[in-house]
């Protein structure tokens, strides 16, 4: 005896009835029923949905990532990276000023007060207090 399963969409009473009367069905009892519109939906158009819903997400992925690839050639993105550089650049540029103000004004003042500290600190012939500040 050859056996096939069958999937049935039941509405909720008739969850009840399959598990209080199961039935084993033999291939020539076996029917496809169509429900009535309006009511449970079945199986064949819940598949056709998913089908035609996951071919619009394919072809919307495929659409996203064939703009993602033409990003690097459009000319917006070209002018970002262009701006992008001169910004760089300019940041370039101010760290080299920034650092060379530093080196020559501020550590010239830092030497010039611990060079005045040490003296003051040598006048009163703390020589224990001066060793730490020779650098």
């Amino acid at each position: 005896m050859s056996m096939i399963l069958c999937v049935v969409i039941l509405g909720s009473g008739q969850i009840d009835r399959a598990i209080a009367t199961p039935q084993i069905i033999t291939a020539k009892d076996f029917e496809i029923a169509r429900a009535p519109k309006g009511s449970e939906t079945s199986f064949c158009q819940v598949s056709d949905d998913l089908d035609e819903l996951l071919q619009d997400i394919k072809r919307q992925v495929k659409k996203f990532s064939e703009e993602l690839r033409k990003i690097p050639e459009s000319r917006e993105f070209k002018r970002l990276e262009k701006e992008w550089k001169r910004l760089l650049d300019k940041i370039k540029r101010a760290e080299k000023m920034a650092r060379d103000k530093f080196q020559k004004e501020v550590l010239t003042r830092l030497e010039e007060a611990l060079e005045k500290l040490k003296e003051k600190l040598d006048k009163f012939r703390r020589k224990k207090e001066v060793k730490p500040l020779e650098v």
